[in-house]
Order: structure tokens, then C-alpha cells, then sequence
């Protein structure tokens, strides 16, 4: 019986050990100039768990594997993946080195413009500033 039961600890001491968990967080900054950068979309891979910066660049995500690795990804920068450690993790992103006009933001995601299957147009503030809407749906009618 006294066997049993050591290993039984045995084995609880090796299973907690196996789904050890971090708390991480840290700022997301532009690797050319230190601005921080809100909204962020900063993913564990593999899974549906996820963040976004905050207004001042700051993230935290709790009770992630340790083998975990975030994907950080914000328009117009070079996507980054970074394995998880403990603490503080403050990332930086690369510009990508495209023209943004070469993206189309669309209602599930993004493309590049010449990907694109459907009627793309361009709506400046100037043009809608002239039609003076008071909703938005009023300034992209007929646009």
C-alpha cells in the first residue's frame, strides 16, 4: 500500500510538472522610432487564445503553456513570432516594406489589392468632408 501511494505522489509531482504555466506581458513598440503601438493582435499559435495592445502598446496574456509562442501582427509591420518566457516579453515590429495602398482592409481580415475578386475604391477625407453626412453609411453612399 505504501508503494501505491509514493507512486501516486510520483505521479502528481510529474504531471503539474508538465502543465507548468507563465503569465506573461510587455509593450509592443516600432523598431524604427519606439512608438508604441495599439492594437496589436498578438496570438498563442496554434490555438484560438489571444490579445490586443492596449492605447499605450501594453499586452498581458495568463496561463499560457511554456512552450507557447506568441505571433504578433499590426498592418503595415512584418508579422513576428516569439517563443514565451516568464515576465516581462517588450517586442518590437519591423515596418513592412510594401506600400499600404497595395492593402485592402476588409470586414474579415486583409489582402493585397491585386488579390482582391471585388470592386475596390478609394474615399478620401476631403470628399467626404464636402458631402457634410451626419452618419457614416451617408458619407460612403454612392462612393
Amino acid at each position: 500500500m505504501g508503494k501505491q501511494i509514493t507512486l501516486f505522489f510520483f505521479f502528481l509531482i510529474g504531471f503539474s510538472a508538465i502543465a507548468q504555466t507563465v503569465n506573461v506581458k510587455g509593450i509592443v513598440q516600432d523598431a524604427s522610432n519606439g512608438d508604441v503601438l495599439p492594437g496589436v493582435s498578438i496570438l498563442v499559435k496554434g490555438s484560438s487564445i489571444g490579445t490586443q495592445t492596449n492605447f499605450d502598446g501594453v499586452y498581458s496574456l495568463n496561463n499560457l503553456n511554456e512552450n507557447a509562442v506568441l505571433v504578433f501582427r499590426y498592418l503595415g509591420y512584418k508579422q513576428k513570432e516569439v517563443a514565451v518566457t516568464k515576465g516581462v516579453m517588450n517586442i518590437s515590429l519591423k515596418q513592412e516594406a510594401q506600400f499600404l495602398d497595395e492593402i485592402v482592409v476588409i470586414g474579415y481580415g486583409t489582402q493585397r489589392k491585386k488579390e482582391s475578386t471585388g470592386a475596390v475604391s478609394v474615399v478620401d477625407a476631403e470628399s467626404i468632408a464636402k458631402l457634410n453626412p451626419t452618419r457614416i453609411e451617408q458619407a460612403l453612399q454612392g462612393q
